[in-house]
């Protein structure tokens, strides 16, 4: 018995749904297959979020260690060795510290050092020409307003040139005039101070009040 047009229209309706029940099943399959590699990767993601902040820390400490260890330490010696001079960059630790700056601030320092050292030696030698006790116990009224080192200058002037020119202690005497073409105060109220100072320490004899003998 011939199908009629009615049931050859009814089987084909059924295939064609059949047909669009799969396309949707494997549509959905795949996009099930796809979130669910896209939550395993997440996943994974997840799992190394600890590892990555803890390598975060680990090289944010190594940093604060460099900073703490190396950068401050030579800011702190740069800063010494530049006193008296600019002060060096205050940057972050992440900041190079020019090794220039460093290299002038050690030439400076080993020039202060040696400034330094003169003044020391020149100290002791105006100890040894006049010690601080012995200053001190010259009456305040002879001192006037002198000081030791400005005593001690004129002393020092008269004994290098003594010994420069061959002059006898005790008996050639020195003008005042040339003491002070020398750089050496010796006239006016605090000059004077300076010579009754000498005078009473029996350094020194003061002639004619124009002249002056080591003794």
């Amino acid at each position: 018995m011939a199908s009629s047009p009615h049931d050859a229209l009814e089987r084909s309706a059924a295939v064609l749904a059949q047909v669009e029940r799969e396309l949707n099943s494997t549509t959905l399959s795949q996009r099930h297959q796809d979130c669910a590699d896209i939550l395993s990767r997440v996943a994974v993601l997840n799992a190394r979020i600890p590892e990555l902040q803890a390598r975060l820390q680990r090289l944010s400490d190594a940093k604060a260690d460099l900073c703490r260890e190396v950068v401050q330490p030579l800011r702190s010696v740069s800063a010494v060795l530049n006193e008296g001079h600019p002060p060096p960059r205050t940057g972050s630790c992440s900041d190079p510290l020019p090794l220039s700056d460093v290299l002038e601030g050690t030439a400076n320092a080993q020039q202060k050092e040696n400034d330094d050292n003169s003044s020391i030696k020149q100290s002791d030698a105006n100890d040894a020409l006049i010690s601080p006790s012995d200053f001190a116990g010259v009456s305040r009224l002879v001192r006037g307003r002198c000081t030791l080192e400005s005593v001690c200058k004129v002393l020092e002037f008269l004994h290098r040139l003594y010994e420069k020119e061959g002059m006898k202690r005790g008996m050639d005497a020195v003008e005042l005039s040339d003491v002070e073409a020398a750089g050496i105060k010796v006239t006016g109220q605090t000059g004077q101070c300076k010579l009754r100072t000498l005078r009473a320490l029996k350094l020194v004899h003061i002639s004619g009040g124009t002249s002056i003998v080591l003794l």
